[in-house]
C-alpha cells in the first residue's frame, strides 16, 4: 500500500492537515529509490507555514463553511491530543515533521542539515499515541474497516464480473461462489455486497424463492449458499466508483 494511502486509511488525516498527505506522499516517492530521504530529496521547506483551514475554491460558500467548521474542530482536537503529550499543534512543515516522528509516524537518522526521513513501519494508530474523542476514534475505525476490507474486496469483485464474466446486467451465483472466485473471505464478500447494494441505482441483490419470485436480500444475512440474483448498473458503477478513483 502506498504511504500516502496508508496514512489516510489509518486515521491521521483526521488530524493534520493536506501538507501532511503531501509529506508522506513525497516521503514514500523517495523510499522507492533506495534509502531515507534528506529535505533536499523531498523538495519540502521545513520553514513554510501549515495551512490548516485548506478550503477547496470550487465549493459552494456553503459547502466551503462546512469545510471551515470541520478544519477548526480538526485542529481544535489535535491540539488538544498533543497538548496532553506536552507537544505544541506544528505551524511549520519543519515543525510537522518533527511532530510525526515524535509520534512515531516518521523515523529520522542523523542531525541537522543531514537529518535523513522514513516512514515508520507499521504506521501506528493515531489512537494508541494520541488520547483521542471516542466519536472519533469510531470514524478512524470505519475509515480503516472500508480502506481494508470494504473497499479491496469491491475491487474483485467487480474485476471478476467486468473482466472474467462480461459486465452482465445480472448474475445469479451464491456469497460463497462469490468468496471462492476472488480468493476473499466470505465476511469480506458481504461487505463490499452491502456497500454496493447501499449506493444509489449501483446494485440490487435478490433471493430466488421457492416459487421462482425474486425478493430483496440482505448480503449479510442471506446464508452463504442461498442462490441470489446480483444485478449490476454498470453505468451507475462508473459514476460512482471509477469517477471518484475507487
Amino acid at each position: 500500500m502506498r504511504a500516502a494511502s496508508e496514512f489516510m486509511i489509518v486515521g491521521w488525516t483526521k488530524l493534520f492537515p493536506l501538507a501532511a498527505l503531501d509529506l508522506m506522499s513525497a516521503i514514500g516517492a523517495a523510499a522507492q529509490h533506495g534509502d531515507p530521504a534528506s529535505v533536499e530529496d523531498l523538495h519540502v521547506d521545513p520553514n513554510r507555514s501549515l495551512l490548516w483551514f485548506d478550503v477547496d475554491p470550487e465549493c459552494t460558500a456553503e459547502e466551503q463553511q462546512d469545510v471551515a467548521v470541520a478544519n477548526r474542530l480538526r485542529r481544535t482536537i489535535t491540539q488538544e491530543a498533543l497538548a496532553a503529550r506536552d507537544l505544541a499543534c506544528p505551524e511549520t512543515v519543519g515543525h510537522l515533521m518533527d511532530t510525526l516522528a515524535t509520534l512515531g509516524v516518521l523515523t529520522r537518522a542523523g542531525t541537522t542539515p543531514a537529518e535523513r526521513w522514513a516512514i515508520a513501519r507499521p504506521l501506528p494508530l493515531p489512537e494508541s499515541v494520541l488520547v483521542l474523542p471516542q466519536g472519533l476514534v469510531d470514524e478512524m475505525a470505519d475509515i480503516r474497516w472500508y480502506g481494508t476490507v470494504v473497499a479491496p474486496a469491491t475491487t474483485a469483485l467487480f474485476t471478476l464480473l467486468r473482466d472474467l464474466l462480461g459486465s452482465p446486467s445480472s448474475v445469479t451465483t451464491d456469497i460463497a461462489e462469490l468468496a471462492r472466485a476472488c480468493d476473499l473471505a466470505t465476511d469480506s464478500v458481504r461487505a463490499a455486497l452491502s456497500a454496493m447494494v447501499d449506493e444509489p441505482g449501483v446494485a440490487t441483490m435478490h433471493v430466488i424463492t421457492a416459487d421462482n419470485s425474486l425478493v430483496p436480500a440482505d448480503p449479510e444475512r442471506v446464508a452463504e449458499d442461498t442462490p441470489v440474483v446480483l444485478a449490476i448498473d454498470w453505468d451507475a458503477v462508473r459514476r460512482t466508483y471509477i469517477q471518484r478513483g475507487e
